[in-house]
């Protein structure tokens, strides 16, 4: 089943054509991402996917009215300053009237299983970009929703713990079989995670561009290493024109 759809969807800011003919479908459950090099509307999709936007023209069907949480990249600026960084986690749970007991035993859940070690007695400004980052991950999750959307979700952390939340992400979207629509530049780790790839070219997107990911899971990090995975992504790398 369709969670979503983009029908010859286009959209312009000002004088600048950013979308001009989005035409792709996301199915229940699936781990999609998104490439493009710098401006070239990837952001702008997820924005129109979360109800952020409004198409110039086209339509974008939806097949239910899924929760949808969206981690944005600009995570600092939707953390609560004035809320202690358990409070802003445990946010998205409050909203939803769940009680304090089990909005505290959720919360500590999470934490453990992400195995996050920075103190959430204190505030946003007292962690690092990277730890604001987590907690901004952990909070898109908590309320565990339908879909989920994610706007360079690991930028900000180093290789390591880079890869041990995606890990981590994936554990969860394998367990809850939630529909991602993740937006990378990360070629590896979009290949790596995904079901499938679509890439932003020109300002469309279509069936030319749709990269169907049939490695085995789980796929573990020496994947990269093999020639099939070099000759994939090479040939993502030629389309999206970086040779």
């Amino acid at each position: 089943m369709k969670a979503l759809e983009f029908i010859s969807v286009q959209k312009s800011f000002e004088d600048k054509s950013v979308l001009r003919g989005a035409n792709f479908s996301i199915q229940d459950g699936e781990f999609v991402t998104i490439l493009g090099a710098n401006g070239s509307g990837k952001t702008t999709v997820l924005n129109l996917i979360a109800g952020l936007l409004n198409t110039d023209s086209g339509v974008i069907v939806r097949s239910h009215s899924a929760s949808t949480s969206y981690i944005r990249q600009n995570y600092a600026d939707t953390l609560l300053p004035w809320k202690k960084n358990i409070q802003n986690l445990t946010l998205p749970l409050q909203i939803a009237n769940t009680p304090k007991e089990q909005r505290t035993a959720i919360a500590n859940q999470f934490i453990d299983r992400f195995e996050m070690d920075f103190n959430f007695q204190k505030y946003p400004y007292q962690l690092s970009g990277g730890q604001q980052q987590q907690l901004a991950l952990l909070r898109g999750i908590i309320s565990n929703p339908e879909v989920l959307l994610l706007d360079e979700p690991f930028g900000a952390l180093d290789y390591a713990i880079r890869r041990r939340i995606s890990n981590q992400i994936l554990k969860y979207w394998q367990e809850r079989q939630c529909t991602v629509v993740m937006v990378t530049h990360d070629i590896d780790e979009a290949i790596l995670l995904s079901d499938r790839i679509l890439l932003l070219v020109d300002g469309k997107i279509d069936e030319n561009s749709n990269y169907t990911i049939e490695f085995e899971r789980p796929r573990n990090i020496e994947l990269i290493a093999a020639p099939r995975f070099g000759l994939l992504k090479a040939n993502i790398i030629k389309t999206l024109g970086y040779d």
